[in-house]
């Protein structure tokens, strides 16, 4: 609530008692058919360079308040410039791209619905207008069609941000240039520093702590300062040398001010955005499905994935499976199983067996066995005797003898004793002796039977009987 010494304030500077509780704050609308809430010791921004700087207007008023795109759909402005001493009296129209108010052209105006249950604009339901705090002075408008056309402000979460006194700021709009001066046809800019809570309500400042709530914040630079006019404007984060910093981020919104405009010993106080972002984001979502918290950055790490699955898949394979099975097989095998069994075999065979028996044989053996046993041998018997014994038994015995005799046994018992045979089909020949064979496999030349002394012919073929 205001002290004795602001409502001393509000009735002297009133014009008349009737209005004076209102006039100690530069918050709301023109004074008269001219006069609205210009920026004082501002210079014009260039044309289109504030992309979401909204203008407001109702009635015969071609500017009344200023306001911010936030969303497609969403335009946040001031809730006071939605009242005239406690009476519903919002605005009727927004205007984007304007630049001089006297010069329509590419502008695109937008009228709403006024009604103030079940209309195009909401105040906070904290505001209470009836009140001279002005806390929660926050106000949505929904607009009848999507602007898709410019870029919407982002929303500062943060309640951290600003950091520190001194920290730069930037605000714009089309108000005075002077306390209860005539509104400016173009919107002008200031730079400005933040002001925290507690120095705000300290020397050599005047507020006090009834004035400044959490959900505010303040703003100072001598000589510079929001005015008539400029409430529901943006205030946003400026750069140190000057001008807004990039990508546009809304830390504030233009509410009020005690002592005139630009005083030196009230700042001016702006709505703390990250204090009703919850809000703004909720009522949003729920009404036009924009702002939703899925689609906001968090502000810590979260405990479950907060990125939907993607709709294609992945150049490189994932540390975590996808939410869902991709439709193609990913170029690189994943580190876990696929959700379902892939289309096609992988170029790489995967670690853990797939979820289901493959239609065909890999290219190459995976390690593990599959779950199922494949129809068919995964590599075919082969119609000509190998080179050198394998290992493992041939699935079916080969139609004829190897090179040299395998060291498992074969499949099924032969009906003769096996011999090593240098040809397919055994010959007539006595058989050359192994250590007639030289390294390269050939024979150095047949054996010639010798009589022992018994005159009886030995036999070469150790361990065989005649």
């Amino acid at each position: 609530m205001r002290t004795f010494t602001h409502l001393f304030l509000a009735l002297f500077l009133s014009p008349n008692p009737s209005s004076g509780r209102r006039e100690d704050a530069f918050l709301r609308t023109s004074l008269n058919s001219t006069t609205g809430q210009p920026i004082v010791g501002g210079v014009e921004i260039v044309r289109g360079s504030r992309p979401y700087l909204v203008a407001t207007a109702k009635g015969d008023e071609n500017h009344w308040c200023g306001a911010s795109l936030i969303s497609p759909r969403a335009v946040m402005t001031a809730a006071h410039c939605l009242f005239v001493e406690g009476e519903w009296s919002p605005i009727d129209r927004v205007a984007f791209n304007r630049h001089n108010n006297d010069d329509p052209s590419g502008e695109t105006v937008m009228f709403l619905n006024t009604a103030e249950v079940g209309g195009d604009i909401v105040p906070h339901p904290s505001y209470n207008d009836l009140d001279s705090d002005f806390d929660f002075d926050v106000a949505i408008i929904f607009l009848p069609s999507a602007m898709n056309d410019i870029t919407p402000i982002t929303m500062n979460l943060d309640p951290n941000v600003p950091a520190a006194s001194g920290d730069p700021l930037e605000v714009s709009g089309w108000g005075a240039t002077i306390f209860r001066g005539n509104s400016s046809n173009v919107p002008l800019t200031v730079d400005l520093n933040y002001v925290t809570n507690s120095a705000c309500i300290e020397e050599p400042f005047q507020y006090t702590e009834d004035d400044i709530t959490e959900n505010m914040l303040c703003a100072f630079a001598a000589g510079k300062d929001s005015c008539q006019g400029d409430s529901g404007g943006p205030l946003v984060l400026g750069r140190p040398g000057g001008g807004p910093l990039e990508p546009f981020v809304q830390v504030g919104i233009v509410s009020f001010g005690l002592g005139g405009c630009a005083s030196p010993e009230f700042p001016g106080v702006y709505t703390r955005v990250s204090s009703v972002a919850e809000w703004v984001q909720q009522s949003v979502c729920a009404r036009v499905g924009e702002l939703c918290a899925a689609n906001q950055p968090t502000q810590s790490p979260t405990n479950s994935l907060t990125t939907p699955p993607t709709s294609k898949p992945t150049a490189i394979p994932t540390n975590s499976p996808t939410m869902h099975p991709t439709a193609k097989p990913t170029s690189i095998p994943t580190n876990s199983p696929s959700m379902r069994p892939t289309a096609k075999p992988t170029v790489i065979p995967t670690n853990p067996p797939s979820m289901r028996p493959t239609a065909k044989p890999t290219v190459i053996p995976t390690n593990s066995p599959s779950m199922r046993p494949t129809a068919i041998p995964t590599i075919p018997p082969t119609m000509q005797p190998t080179p050198i014994p394998t290992n493992i038994p041939t699935m079916q015995p080969t139609t004829k003898p190897t090179v040299i005799a395998i060291n498992p046994p074969t499949l099924h018992p032969t009906t003769k004793p096996t011999a090593i045979f240098l040809n397919p089909q055994p010959t007539t020949k006595p058989t050359v002796n192994s250590s007639a064979v030289s390294k390269a496999g050939k024979a150095t030349g047949p054996t010639v039977p010798i009589p022992s002394k018994s005159g009886k012919v030995a036999n070469s073929a150790k361990g065989r009987k005649n």
